[in-house]
């Protein structure tokens, strides 16, 4: 559940990447002939932009319970941009603006599912294979899915000790398997 959409943001503006998997379908999507409100985004200061990069002119979230946002762009920006006949904003003649509703966390989402189908997201997850034997012999094998200390120092101190204790031992079976392995004869 670390790879919830909230996570991913909370990290995101914390200037982290999440690289976790995302739950829910990754169906691919029509992106050659089409694109959708989850293509759009906010930036690291709150603007929204379209996929061509566009700052939003106009910003409003409908009511204060509301996650989603009202995106305004006006008539020159929209009809200058080349990914205009692709792009889901729709006419409002009252404020002479082309608007799009979007929804912050499913467009995070969105994004993240598209990303995690390609071969760059599978080899940076990867790398998380090689920690589950070591996180699964320090729960099972040295007891640190049952701690019997409380407080934070007291376990910070149980975890690096029951760490120290599992390299410890990976290191004696190392030299003990140099140890015994037969040395080639000489002719």
């Amino acid at each position: 559940l670390y790879g919830s959409a909230e996570n991913a943001m909370a990290a995101e503006a914390m200037r982290t990447e999440l690289v976790s998997p995302v739950g829910g379908s990754t169906a691919p999507e029509d992106t050659a002939t089409k694109l959708s409100a989850a293509d759009f985004e906010m930036d690291a200061e709150g603007t929204g932009r379209c996929p061509a990069g566009h700052a939003a002119d106009t910003q409003q979230v409908p009511n204060a319970r509301s996650q989603r946002v009202l995106l305004g762009f006006v008539q020159a920006t929209c009809a200058a941009c080349p990914l205009r006949s692709y792009c889901p904003v729709t006419w409002h003649a009252p404020t002479q603006t082309y608007t799009v509703r979007i929804d912050p966390r499913a467009s995070h989402l969105a994004r993240r599912r598209r990303a995690q189908t390609g071969a760059t997201f599978r080899e940076r997850y990867a790398i998380r294979a090689g920690i589950e034997a070591t996180n699964s012999e320090l729960k099972r094998g040295h007891g640190l899915g049952h701690l019997r200390v409380r407080g934070r120092p007291r376990v910070v101190l149980a975890t690096y000790l029951k760490a120290l204790s599992c390299n410890i031992k990976r290191m004696v079976m190392a030299t003990l398997r140099a140890a015994e392995a037969p040395t080639p004869a000489m002719a």
